[in-house]
């Protein structure tokens, strides 16, 4: 159960959201004066981009060089904020929100989104009227820049799936177990993690030196080609051939 001290009255939780929404429309329409607006005078904004902006100054130079150094980034372009959470903190509020761009691309006529992530933000209220102390973006890039988000555990596929791991012999080539029924199960089991993941060439390569002179002749992926289904059968069927001649 949230503490009710902490609990702002229902007007000053709708004004707060209507802030938010003032501060989209002005970042969206290119209104500068409506954004600078938003902040309080000893204000900042962290922006991922650009760094920590203090002042009301320095905030307005920074829409000015979005907007006018990349004109075609913004027509079209949408600040989206929802789930908020709005908590009494000090003199004023910390509210935590998700946000999302979505982009209409004026030249191509496509839409798509162009960031997702969060809003941490300090809410005052000055001369009646509520303003940002501090608006921190927090845009979502990789795993890392999700705080909750897991982290992978690294697995070799022998102790993933079950079978017998996979060493290396004195020529650092791949061997496995004497049981041929298990080698095959464990080229299988190889080929199920590249499935699952995706190759690189920072990940596939050190695996494609070590192997005989027939698995180096696979064409090795690059990172932004994917995986096609002929290159699969490909290392599916050398790894086969492999353990049955070990």
């Amino acid at each position: 159960m949230s503490d009710p001290s902490l609990k702002l009255p229902v007007e000053d939780r709708l004004d707060i959201q209507e802030l938010f929404a003032r501060y989209a429309w002005a970042i969206n329409t290119g209104d500068l004066e409506g954004v600078v607006a938003c902040f309080a005078e000893d204000g900042y904004l962290d922006h991922l981009w650009q760094g920590k902006l203090q002042g009301r100054e320095n905030i307005r130079r920074a829409f000015q060089e979005l907007w006018y150094d990349r004109p075609s980034w913004w027509p079209g372009r949408q600040h989206l904020a929802n789930h908020f959470l709005i908590t009494r903190e000090g003199e004023g509020a910390r509210v935590k929100a998700f946000f999302s761009i979505l982009q209409f691309n004026v030249e191509y006529r496509t839409n798509f989104v162009f960031g997702v992530g969060t809003w941490d933000n300090y809410c005052v209220k000055r001369d009646g009227v509520w303003v940002f102390k501090s608006v921190c973006v927090k845009a979502w890039r990789d795993r890392q820049s999700i705080p909750w988000a897991p982290r992978p555990k690294r697995r070799r596929p022998a102790e993933e799936y079950g079978a017998s791991a996979f060493v290396c012999d004195t020529d650092n080539r791949f061997v496995s177990d004497a049981n041929p029924a298990r080698r095959m199960l464990s080229c299988v089991c190889s080929g199920l993690q590249l499935l699952s993941e995706p190759p690189s060439t920072m990940m596939v390569c050190p695996v494609m030196k070590s192997l005989p002179g027939d698995a180096r002749k696979t064409t090795v992926p690059t990172r932004s080609s994917g995986i096609s289904s002929r290159w699969m059968a490909r290392v599916l069927f050398v790894g086969a051939r492999t353990a049955s001649r070990n």
